[in-house]
């Protein structure tokens, strides 16, 4: 999707997800420790309290196969 490897976005993941953001002009999550959220306009927020697994009783998700 983003035509790179997961080595080189692990290697910089806020501005990875920062550019994906902007030129798809889309929020977006990037999962994993310190989830990165992205905005369109730029912004770029960490969120340090959660956690990389999938919450399989979360309404409307199911657990990837």
């Amino acid at each position: 999707m983003l035509g790179t490897t997961v080595a080189e976005v692990q290697g910089d993941r806020l501005e990875t997800a920062r550019d994906f953001a902007r030129r798809h002009r889309a929020h977006l999550a990037l999962k994993g420790a310190g989830t990165v959220v992205a905005a369109p306009d730029g912004r770029v927020f960490i969120n340090p309290t959660g956690n990389p697994g999938w919450p399989p009783e979360a309404p409307g998700t199911r657990s990837p196969a």
